[in-house]
């Protein structure tokens, strides 16, 4: 299984956040990072995602300008560090806490 899985809310015959919920009730272990062109910090859709288990969100529209940022945030988490503002970025969004 994978360590981190980077999944864009959309998906051909569902919708990410629905397939979050099944990785989540099934692959307890996975850190997901979710992609949409919507996720901004304190976006309802990040929210809904963090509470289906997602530990962060990325604008995907900013992977080219922020791209060494997901990089940084994918090491951290296949390292299982506490996810902290020290990530926070224009494109990163994360939950108040975040155990990994």
């Amino acid at each position: 299984l994978p360590d981190i899985v980077l999944l864009d809310l959309n998906m051909p015959g569902t919708h990410g956040l629905d397939f979050l919920e099944e990785l989540d009730e099934h692959w307890h272990a996975m850190a997901v990072i979710v992609l949409s062109g919507d996720t901004r910090q304190g976006a309802d859709i990040c929210e809904q995602a963090f509470a289906r288990g997602a530990a962060a969100c990325f604008d995907k529209g900013r992977v080219i300008m922020s791209g060494e940022d997901l990089i940084d945030l994918m090491h951290s988490l296949s390292r299982r560090h506490q996810l902290d503002d020290h990530l926070m970025s224009r494109a990163i969004s994360l939950p108040s806490v975040s155990y990994i």
